[in-house]
Protein backbone atom coordinates (compact mmCIF):
# COMPACT_ATOMS: atom_id res chain seq x y z
CA UNK A 1 0.00 0.00 0.00
CA UNK A 2 1.13 3.34 -0.61
CA UNK A 3 2.11 5.75 1.63
CA UNK A 4 1.43 9.97 1.62
CA UNK A 5 2.90 13.33 2.22
CA UNK A 6 0.05 15.67 2.83
CA UNK A 7 -0.65 19.28 3.55
CA UNK A 8 -3.63 20.88 5.43
CA UNK A 9 -6.05 21.44 3.06
CA UNK A 10 -6.79 17.38 1.76
CA UNK A 11 -7.16 16.76 5.74
CA UNK A 12 -9.38 19.02 6.72
CA UNK A 13 -11.60 19.22 3.88
CA UNK A 14 -12.02 15.53 4.01
CA UNK A 15 -13.18 15.93 7.34
CA UNK A 16 -15.82 18.69 7.03
CA UNK A 17 -17.80 15.96 4.68
CA UNK A 18 -16.93 12.79 7.06
CA UNK A 19 -14.50 11.29 4.44
CA UNK A 20 -10.95 11.26 5.95
CA UNK A 21 -10.85 7.93 6.86
CA UNK A 22 -10.78 7.14 3.55
CA UNK A 23 -7.29 8.51 3.35
CA UNK A 24 -6.54 4.99 5.70
CA UNK A 25 -8.17 2.90 2.81
CA UNK A 26 -6.33 4.38 0.12
CA UNK A 27 -2.44 4.47 2.16
CA UNK A 28 -0.97 2.75 4.66
CA UNK A 29 0.28 5.95 6.04
CA UNK A 30 0.18 9.39 5.55
CA UNK A 31 3.06 11.96 6.59
CA UNK A 32 2.08 15.70 7.64
CA UNK A 33 4.63 18.28 8.76
CA UNK A 34 4.69 19.67 12.10
CA UNK A 35 3.33 22.91 10.83
CA UNK A 36 0.25 21.05 10.05
CA UNK A 37 -0.29 19.67 13.10
CA UNK A 38 0.32 23.45 14.46
CA UNK A 39 -2.11 24.69 11.65
CA UNK A 40 -5.36 22.58 12.62
CA UNK A 41 -4.29 23.50 16.64
CA UNK A 42 -4.85 26.88 15.58
CA UNK A 43 -7.81 26.65 13.81
CA UNK A 44 -9.36 24.73 16.63
CA UNK A 45 -8.47 27.15 18.94
CA UNK A 46 -10.73 30.15 16.64
CA UNK A 47 -13.39 27.34 17.40
CA UNK A 48 -13.13 25.26 14.07
CA UNK A 49 -14.08 22.19 13.70
CA UNK A 50 -10.84 20.19 12.56
CA UNK A 51 -9.56 17.31 12.59
CA UNK A 52 -7.31 16.36 15.57
CA UNK A 53 -3.83 13.98 14.53
CA UNK A 54 -3.34 12.02 17.37
CA UNK A 55 -6.70 10.73 16.76
CA UNK A 56 -5.64 8.88 13.91
CA UNK A 57 -3.08 6.34 13.86
CA UNK A 58 -2.14 5.95 10.23
CA UNK A 59 -1.86 9.78 10.32
CA UNK A 60 2.01 10.24 11.01
CA UNK A 61 3.80 13.51 11.66
CA UNK A 62 7.14 14.52 10.59
CA UNK A 63 9.77 16.73 10.31
CA UNK A 64 10.66 17.33 6.64
CA UNK A 65 14.43 18.18 7.48
CA UNK A 66 14.82 15.35 9.82
CA UNK A 67 16.71 11.81 9.36
CA UNK A 68 15.10 9.84 6.41
CA UNK A 69 13.47 12.83 4.46
CA UNK A 70 15.11 11.55 1.81
CA UNK A 71 13.67 8.22 1.65
CA UNK A 72 9.95 10.34 2.33
CA UNK A 73 10.21 12.29 -0.70
CA UNK A 74 9.28 9.37 -2.77
CA UNK A 75 6.26 9.25 -1.31
CA UNK A 76 2.93 10.69 -2.99
CA UNK A 77 1.74 13.70 -2.54
CA UNK A 78 -2.05 13.27 -1.08
CA UNK A 79 -3.69 15.55 -2.95
CA UNK A 80 -2.69 14.26 -6.33
CA UNK A 81 -3.11 10.55 -5.14
CA UNK A 82 -6.27 11.08 -3.79
CA UNK A 83 -7.96 12.58 -6.92
CA UNK A 84 -7.29 9.27 -8.85
CA UNK A 85 -8.31 7.12 -6.15
CA UNK A 86 -11.24 9.13 -5.78
CA UNK A 87 -12.26 9.24 -9.45
CA UNK A 88 -12.10 5.12 -9.17
CA UNK A 89 -13.80 5.01 -6.16
CA UNK A 90 -16.79 6.95 -7.63
CA UNK A 91 -16.87 5.39 -10.89
CA UNK A 92 -16.25 1.93 -10.35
Amino acid sequence: MAEAISNTSPLLYLYRIGAIDWLAEIFQSVWVPNAVVLELREGQRKGHDVPVPSNYGWLKVVDPNGDGARSRRRASPCGERLGSCSTRRLDG
